[in-house]
């Protein structure tokens, strides 16, 4: 494998062994898409990223698959009249609900939101992020989902919604600075996550902040269900960060407790007998929605556990503020 530079710091990488491979998804064309890729470890701050991600092709595939869409609660004949119940409506979103709550509220502790502040989420989907928001009495919101049929679903809630890519977004020249922006697990899909952050700062106002949320080093885990081509640790987001123009003021990393230890390595035992090979695993199967709601959520509650099942649960968290120098790196 030739020499890679490192999406983080800018550092050479070396090859490391194992590959990230993703479960068997049924395409729309009905063809069976099965990916997998070799990742490389950078020496300087331990990001791992993938070494030869798919193609373009490849990636458009997936995003725009049936099943994709039904893991997201946007299937065909799926859509909810009412905001909550698209945001939360299957337990895969009800999971993401309860993230969202969090995420407010981390935003909230460390960043003095006001009322009137302009709030974007970007990479939102039917954002339950903008939706407890809006319960929170802010009506400054705004929205980029490349989904033409999510953001007219957003605007029709009275959020302003951009439907383009996140590489198109930090091109365009816009009317309106934003106090507070939210991406949320949406950073570890992109293949050049500096310039994406970098060029950020321009549309945000000079006391912003970024929130970012992604999985923690999540290509340890046996098995793997996102298509992510990064995999951070504290050490690579913060040194992306800091190189793109900003500082960082905060940064989270979720710890599971030895009895949550033990119960996720019993359900990555069941995964690997009975979903493996099958698709993994998604709240649109019925028996899957049946267990989660009447058995899982009730026992997770009287347990006060962690553990999430359709989506991560061990997450890294960084609030971010906007740095008047200029980026490091060279975009």
């Amino acid at each position: 494998m030739g020499e890679k530079t490192c999406s983080c710091c800018g550092a050479g990488t070396r090859e490391i062994l194992g590959r990230y491979e993703l479960p068997p998804k049924r395409l729309t064309s009905g063809v069976v898409q099965s990916i997998a890729y070799d990742l490389v470890e950078c020496v300087k701050c331990d990001h791992v990223e993938a070494g030869e991600p798919p193609t373009s092709d490849e990636i458009h595939q997936y995003y725009t698959s049936d099943s994709f869409w039904k893991e997201q609660g946007a299937g065909k004949g799926n859509l909810a009249e009412s905001w909550y119940d698209q945001v939360s409506g299957t337990s895969g979103l009800w999971e993401r609900f309860n993230r969202a709550q969090n995420q407010l509220g981390i935003i909230r502790s460390a960043f003095d939101l006001g009322l009137d502040s302009k709030i974007i989420d970007l990479g939102s989907g039917y954002s339950p992020f903008l939706f407890n928001c809006y319960q929170r009495g802010y009506r400054n919101l705004y929205a980029l989902e490349p989904s033409v049929a999510v953001c007219n679903f957003l605007r029709q809630k009275g959020v302003v919604s951009f439907d383009m890519l996140l590489e198109q977004f930090v091109a365009e020249e816009l009317d309106v600075k934003f106090d507070v922006m939210v991406i949320s697990h949406t950073v570890e899909h992109l293949l050049d996550p500096s310039a994406v952050i970098a060029g950020l700062r321009k549309h945000l106002t000079d006391r912003g902040v970024i929130y970012i949320d992604v999985p923690f080093q999540d290509h340890l885990r046996p098995y793997h269900q996102g298509l992510h081509l990064q995999f951070f640790n504290q050490k690579s987001i913060s040194k992306l960060l800091e190189n793109c123009g900003f500082s960082v003021s905060r940064i989270d990393i979720d710890h599971v407790k030895g009895l949550e230890k033990v119960i996720i390595s019993v359900l990555y035992f069941l995964y690997g007998i009975f979903l493996k090979n099958s698709g993994g695993v998604s709240s649109s199967s019925r028996w899957v929605e049946m267990v989660h709601r009447h058995i899982w959520r009730p026992v997770k509650k009287l347990l006060d556990l962690k553990i999430n099942i359709f989506i991560s649960s061990t997450d890294l968290r960084v609030v971010a503020k906007n740095n008047a120098l200029e980026p490091k790196l060279s975009l």
